[in-house]
């Protein structure tokens, strides 16, 4: 029965009504009801938006979107669903992970002696090992009087220029620049390793860019070779309260910022 039929109908109308005339009389008010419901929740909503865009053209923030509350019991059933794979202990990335140790957990003589043996299961486990690792060096010398010269053993390239190893100077640029750690907390992580370093050489390490100059200038030029093109661009900039330039030189491999007091005709 069609809404406009029935919609001027009387309470003594309806009372009249055959039933099977009543059954589609409720369907379609029903039906109308739901529609009605769901375009005033539409429009509520556009409402809404138009107030919060309002609000931000004056300055003013909108309606704040706060989340629903958590279903306690479909939050159950989820952890139920999930069963002994959904639980803790499984690394789903096991199969990506580098394995630098190996260790085998069951001892024959722990067993009876019908035990069968019925294969292995892999748990792998991530951890690191930040330890002191001091190297002491014995470098031989030996003279030749019929050449008149001394030869001296040579330290390993990475140990050269300084007291400290690679492995401390890596720490202290990555965790200074890319976790934003300061001198101070990474003389306390180091200090508190026994690491014998003050504050100064600290601070040293972290602007002695000469150290990685023959690195910098390899990953340019390794950056700029392979790449068919490079974009090169400038721009003002105020370097230690004087006027200067930041020049930019990118590709789809590296990106370069430098600064100087004068423009450079020729970077490379």
């Amino acid at each position: 029965m069609p809404f406009a039929d029935i919609k001027n109908f009387t309470i003594e109308l309806f009372s009249k009504l055959p039933v099977k005339m009543l059954v589609g009389a409720i369907k379609t008010l029903l039906n109308k009801v739901d529609a009605q419901e769901n375009k005033i929740t539409e429009l509520s909503s556009e409402n809404q938006k138009l107030k919060d865009e309002i609000n931000r053209l004056k300055g003013e923030k909108g309606k704040p979107d706060i989340a629903k509350n958590k279903d306690d019991k479909k939050d159950s059933d989820d952890k139920k669903k999930g069963g002994k794979n959904g639980g803790r202990g499984k690394n789903k990335n096991a199969k990506e992970i580098e394995i630098h140790n190996t260790e085998e957990k069951m001892s024959k003589k722990d067993l009876p002696k019908d035990a069968q043996y019925k294969g292995t299961r892999d748990v792998v486990i991530q951890d690191i090992n930040f330890n002191l690792n001091n190297t002491k060096f014995i470098i031989h010398k030996y003279y030749s009087p019929f050449l008149g010269k001394v030869f001296e053993g040579q330290l390993p390239p990475e140990y050269k220029g300084s007291i400290f190893g690679p492995g401390i100077w890596s720490f202290v640029i990555q965790f200074h620049y890319e976790a934003r750690m300061t001198q101070n907390l990474l003389f306390k992580i180091l200090t508190g390793l026994k690491v014998k370093i003050s504050v100064g050489e600290i601070s040293n390490m972290i602007l002695c860019h000469e150290r990685f100059e023959e690195e910098r200038q390899n990953v340019r030029e390794a950056g700029i070779s392979r790449s068919d093109f490079s974009q090169i661009d400038d721009t003002g900039a105020r370097l230690n309260g004087k006027n200067g330039y930041s020049i930019a030189v990118c590709n789809q491999f590296l990106l370069i910022i430098i600064q100087v007091f004068q423009k450079i005709e020729r970077l490379y």
